[in-house]
């Protein structure tokens, strides 16, 4: 579970496993992909090289 602000509708909520749609991994860490409670699909970058922050990415 963690906190996401989406950037369709504006809300910063609690995104649980059930709303997650994949995980992707690249060179600079994980893309979880997942849908916002509003209906948009979201990604949230996670990369262990900036000390394991997550970064919010546009919607896709």
């Amino acid at each position: 579970m963690f906190v996401h602000s989406c950037t369709s509708c504006g809300k910063r909520q609690l995104t649980f496993p059930s709303q997650l749609s994949g995980v992707t991994s690249t060179d600079q860490g994980m893309v979880v992909s997942f849908t916002c409670w509003c209906g948009s699909t979201q990604t949230l970058d996670y990369s262990p090289f900036d000390g394991g922050r997550a970064r919010d990415l546009v919607d896709a």
